[in-house]
């Protein structure tokens, strides 16, 4: 819990707890994703979820 209150400091505090979460805080992809979908929490704004499959990129 104490990760979480400080993701004001940092906001991959929480993804930073390894045994859930293994490395997902140093993957640059997912962290972007992760800090989005967090500031679009923070802000009452929206976030686009949609991916385009692997196999179109």
């Amino acid at each position: 819990m104490a990760r979480a209150v400080r993701q004001t400091e940092d906001p991959l505090a929480f993804l930073r707890d390894e045994t859930p979460f293994g490395d997902l805080a140093a993957e640059a992809r997912f962290a972007k994703d992760f800090t989005d979908a967090l500031d679009a929490l923070h802000t009452g704004s929206s976030v686009n979820t949609r991916r385009t499959p692997r196999s179109e990129r």
